[in-house]
């Protein structure tokens, strides 16, 4: 048994300090097949594989590992938080069920701006507006000058149709923290954002005038990295895949 036991807290060891490499992996599977850690330890190996998973787009397994945490640790946020996360980035996913877990969050941690910001995005995804409002309203009352926070919050006004409300907490962050590069961007992208649609409603197309200047707007995912997408009406959009959500 303590010959188990120390071979299981070798490879816990060296898979928790080598996380993304392969061999990582594996001892981290062996690691919770053997199940000799602590639970709270266990429950922190459930949730390094999890992630793994995750970060290869492998949604189900890394639910799988993600649920085992939490029943080892419920009271861990981060887990929830990485759980409805991994319903919510997966293309078959369901956003229902990510809302239950985000709503789970809030709970964990009433003063968690991101678990408000990502509960009041995913109620918007589900047309709870009601929810969605006081979700957002929380987010911002606990972060008001965060740009991750801002960011989802945005995202959720921009989804839901209500860019003038986006602005104008876009525009209220920045003059709390004026030095702050990506506040000013997420300024900017509402802006262009704002543009586009005006130009939409009123027929107008940049096909027609030629333009040579082909505007770029950054979007700010669920974990805060951003990705730059094109929107502007020049583009001819390439084939894409479908995203088949559950919401029910």
């Amino acid at each position: 048994m303590s010959r188990m036991l120390s071979l299981t807290f070798h490879a816990w060891t060296r898979a928790s300090t080598t996380l993304r490499a392969d061999d990582s992996r594996r001892r981290l599977e062996q690691v919770v097949a053997m199940a000799a850690l602590p639970p709270e330890e266990l429950a922190r190996a459930h949730r390094m594989l999890g992630g793994h998973f995750f970060r290869k787009g492998h949604y189900s397994r890394a639910r799988n590992q993600l649920r085992s945490a939490i029943r080892l640790n419920p009271n861990c946020l981060e887990s929830v938080l990485e759980l409805a996360r991994a319903w919510e980035e997966d293309p078959y996913g369901c956003d229902r069920t990510s809302a239950v877990y985000y709503r789970r969050a809030t709970k964990l941690d009433a003063n968690s701006a991101i678990a408000w910001a990502c509960f009041g995005r995913a109620c918007v995804r589900i047309q709870h507006d009601d929810l969605a409002k006081r979700a957002i309203r929380k987010a911002i009352q606990l972060a008001p000058a965060d740009a991750v926070v801002l960011g989802i919050v945005v995202e959720a006004l921009r989804e839901s149709g209500r860019l003038k409300a986006a602005l104008r907490i876009a525009t209220r962050a920045r003059f709390r923290n004026p030095k702050s590069k990506p506040i000013q961007e997420l300024v900017e992208r509402v802006r262009f954002e704002m543009v586009r649609v005006a130009r939409r409603r009123s027929g107008s197309s940049a096909n027609t005038g030629g333009s040579n200047v082909l505007p770029f707007v950054r979007v700010v995912g669920s974990d805060g990295r951003r990705r730059t997408v094109r929107l502007d009406d020049a583009t001819q959009p390439a084939p894409m895949s479908i995203r088949l959500r559950r919401n029910g």
